[in-house]
């Protein structure tokens, strides 16, 4: 089952991302709120009071949406900086290293263009294999949603 959620900022629904339920990486974090069970789902902008989602007042403007995606692409080489450094840390070897470019390409793809949801949606449906532990696509993903 995919659950759907909604990152809340200062009550706005700034982002809306996806968990599968064998890893639903987004259930404790008190920024992010289920919302597949609700109709009309909430979207980006939408505004939440605490208890009740409702649609913004306008609806969201070219700057709002081109200033995110350009926070993103800006965000780009440190995430990624992040995450080789972990991985340096973690021990992965050149050869692992090679293999992870090959398992996690459209991971990979999604991050260097700045898709942090969608790239977070894949990692989502990853499972560990071989070298690469739960607590390392945990990791990734918390690094991830700290450049977002």
């Amino acid at each position: 089952m995919i659950y759907t959620y909604a990152k809340i900022e200062e009550g706005i629904v700034k982002n809306v991302a996806l968990a599968s339920s064998n890893n639903d990486i987004f259930a404790d974090d008190p920024n992010y709120v289920r919302i597949d069970n609700l109709d009309p789902m909430p979207q980006i902008f939408w505004k939440y009071d605490g208890a009740v989602f409702s649609p913004p007042d306008a609806p969201p403007v070219y700057d709002q949406i081109f200033s995110r995606i350009q926070k993103y692409q800006q965000t780009i080489p440190a995430l990624l900086t992040d995450i080789y450094t972990q991985n340096t840390i973690n021990g992965i070897t050149l050869l692992q290293s090679d293999q992870l470019f090959d398992d996690y390409e459209d991971v990979i793809i999604r991050l260097s263009q700045g898709a942090f949801p969608t790239a977070l949606y894949r990692l989502s449906q990853k499972t560990p294999s071989g070298f690469v532990t739960q607590d390392m696509i945990d990791g990734w993903v918390q690094i991830i949603k700290s450049h977002m």
